[in-house]
């Protein structure tokens, strides 16, 4: 997967943030450019915006993520001089529907969900990902993790076993793990046991501990805080694969959110002060500035996916 080279450049041009950001095209919020594939909609800008809100996927929760939640909140309703709710949604569908019918303004999603919805409208795009405390880039990656008493020790024993996902609209919890094991021969419609939908990663890591799945796939640092937090061990769940770098999941927003507006929440985040956590990880160190071409080798894996 080559899909994060891009981002590399647009991390280094961070202290280009001024002329970055005046780059941005006054007409994107409002209506297609010839790099839209065949939206069915736009969201129209809505001048009269009073409250940003922001719709968030499911992810690792817990205190710390409330936390984390309540302090980029309320640094947003501070920097931007209006009130800002984020809802945390059930599922990653609604997290979509809601920003693609303009429900809500913007949105906090994975890099999937995010090609997803800029399919089904055409205003949405990207504003800023998180950049990785660990590596310094606004990527992250996949893993499988299995549970090795049930004699699991490489991506072929996971044959005839009970294999957890987070969703189907998950990028490292599905989309990415799963071409992976088609590369490796193994179908996961008809090569597992069974197959499970946990919906958030904290769940599948659950399941994994308690035995419900013999295998999973999730981010490497859910992995990492399950690690951590003694719920997993490293002899027990073992590590079996992980990925090439996938670009961060992006806050975006749609027509709604005026150029003018998109521009002053891009440079907030940028600029934010180093203790600012991010709105889903606590290994975030910092914002840089994503466009749609960072995503597009998750939209050409989504659609080499929906091939027969």
């Amino acid at each position: 997967m080559q899909f994060f080279h891009r981002l590399l450049g647009t991390t280094c041009a961070l202290v280009l943030l001024s002329a970055a950001c005046t780059t941005l095209n006054p007409g994107v919020g409002t209506s297609p450019t010839g790099s839209d594939r065949g939206q069915s909609t736009t969201t129209p800008v809505d001048a009269e915006l009073s409250e940003l809100t922001i719709a968030m996927i499911p992810d690792r929760r817990g205190k710390d993520g409330e936390e984390r939640l309540q302090k980029f909140t309320e640094y947003l309703e501070t920097s931007l001089e209006m009130p800002v709710t984020v809802e945390v949604t059930p599922d990653y569908d609604t997290a979509v529907a809601l920003l693609v019918h303009g429900t809500v303004a913007m949105a906090y999603l994975g890099p999937l969900t995010y090609v997803e919805a800029k399919a089904q409208n055409a205003s949405i795009e990207p504003i800023v990902a998180h950049i990785e405390s660990s590596t310094g880039y606004p990527w992250y990656t996949s893993v499988v993790v299995a549970n090795g008493d049930q004699g699991i020790k490489t991506i072929a024993d996971l044959r005839g076993k009970d294999f957890g996902f987070v969703s189907d609209s998950s990028t490292s919890g599905f989309l990415v793990p799963r071409s992976f094991l088609l590369q490796q021969g193994i179908d996961p419609d008809r090569d597992f046991r069974s197959v499970q939908f946990s919906g958030s990663h904290d769940q599948n890591v659950a399941h994994l501990a308690k035995g419900s799945v013999d295998a999973i796939a999730i981010d490497k640092a859910a992995y990492e805080v399950g690690l951590r937090s003694g719920l997993l061990t490293p002899e027990k769940q073992i590590l079996l694969w992980e990925s090439d770098p996938i670009p961060n999941p992006p806050i975006v927003a749609n027509g709604r959110v005026s150029s003018e507006l998109r521009l002053k929440i891009q440079r907030v985040l940028v600029n934010a002060p180093p203790g600012l956590a991010s709105i889903n990880s606590e290994s975030a160190a910092g914002y840089t500035i994503v466009q749609d071409d960072d995503y597009e080798g998750i939209r050409q894996l989504t659609q080499s996916r929906q091939q027969p």
